[in-house]
């Protein structure tokens, strides 16, 4: 990471599939171990390879548990992040994929999944804070900082930064540069030693942070790491980045920026184009079209889940009312869930359609940072 050999970590994605399938069964025995001491009523996994393992020993030890896979990746490879593996009517019958890509949503349907274990989502899942409406403070030094390039590459941020930031800030002289070195201080240090008015080196921030600085930004550059892209459209602003030698995971993000026309692809960001004015323009025209509510959707998924086995998803108070798609519901003086719409028992009441875009739940319980409540819904998350 400190020098940037990004490369390398695309050899980690056959190996870590060679070697769950080599110890495929002693993991699901453990897994099975896991679950009958934990007795999670939804598990929720955010990691690829292990989908499969997770699905079996599921079905195994707890045949009536759902198992949600979110998809962070745009695409299931198995040169890459391998996130969907074929259907098995015996083990799959309660997983669900949340697939926030058209490639996602077609591997998915392509393994044999069926219609009611796939949620086609308007995107991909970021953090609720991400949707938060900035202060009207705020509001005002976006429009302050309208030439204002964030650079972020992760958590570690390599060293040939800094020369992508000199070149910079001689061939583009009317933005300033902010670059997020996260822990790389070395990286930090050479920027502070620039000394230059245009230049503002932080170290490692809050993803709060992040988003603050991403909302102001004219456009940021970095990596196609779907997940900085996905955030950085949800900020509304554009993404630049290369296409020289990405990681597979990264050869599908790299397709929908060209294709969504969000993103402006370079040959490097050693050079950074002539014409990027008139380009980051187009591609905020572009990003402000994108209506992304996956993390509202794939949370009304959850909710659904946990209401259809009696439980009470909300991690509110006894009396508060909970709206999802399912209708109104009642957590009632005892904290049971209870349909006020219905007299059928939850686990009868109709599956709900969930359209592109629609949350199916109260946006304000996610931002309002109200989670389930582990004594009441245990769900976990792998």
């Amino acid at each position: 990471m400190k020098h940037g050999w990004y490369w390398l970590a695309g050899f980690s994605g056959p190996f870590a599939a060679f070697a769950v399938r080599l110890r495929r069964s002693s993991l699901e025995q453990g897994l099975m171990l896991f679950w009958r001491h934990r007795q999670p009523d939804a598990v929720i996994s955010f990691v690829p390879y292990l989908n499969a393992s997770f699905a079996a020993s599921l079905k195994r030890e707890m045949p009536d548990t759902p198992l949600i896979t979110v998809v962070t990746d745009m695409s299931s490879e198995r040169r890459g992040h391998q996130w969907i593996t074929p259907y098995r009517k015996n083990d799959d019958v309660n997983h669900i994929v949340v697939a926030g890509s058209p490639q996602l949503q077609q591997a998915a349907r392509e393994q044999g999944f069926p219609e009611s274990n796939i949620l086609d989502t308007s995107g991909m899942v970021v953090h609720p804070s991400f949707y938060d409406p900035p202060p009207a403070q705020a509001m005002d030094s976006m429009r302050a900082d309208a030439k204002l390039a964030v650079v972020f590459f992760g958590g570690f941020a390599p060293l040939w930064v800094a020369t992508i930031v000199k070149r910079a800030l001689v061939t583009h002289p009317n933005y300033h540069f902010l670059v997020l070195c996260g822990s790389n201080q070395k990286l930090k240090r050479i920027l502070h030693n620039l000394a230059h008015p245009r230049c503002t080196a932080e170290g490692f921030v809050p993803a709060i942070t992040i988003r603050d600085h991403f909302r102001r930004a004219a456009f940021v550059i970095g990596k196609p790491g779907p997940g900085v892209v996905a955030e950085a459209c949800v900020s509304r602003v554009p993404f630049v980045t290369e296409t020289i030698s990405p990681m597979p995971q990264e050869k599908s993000v790299l397709d929908w920026l060209a294709n969504s026309g969000v993103g402006i692809l370079v040959d490097s960001l050693y050079r950074l184009p002539a014409n990027l004015n008139a380009r980051v323009v187009a591609a905020t025209a572009a990003v402000r079209k994108t209506d992304n509510r996956a993390v509202f959707e794939a949370t009304a998924l959850l909710t659904r889940k946990l209401v259809e086995k009696g439980l009470d998803p909300s991690g509110v108070a006894p009396g508060a009312n909970l709206n999802t798609t399912l209708g109104s519901f009642d957590t009632g003086p005892t904290g049971g869930v209870s349909s006020t719409g219905s007299s059928k028992p939850l686990s009868s009441v109709n599956r709900p359609h969930f359209s592109r875009g629609e949350s199916g739940v109260d946006d304000s319980l996610l931002r309002s940072r109200r989670w389930p409540n582990t004594s009441r819904a245990r769900t976990r998350r792998c």
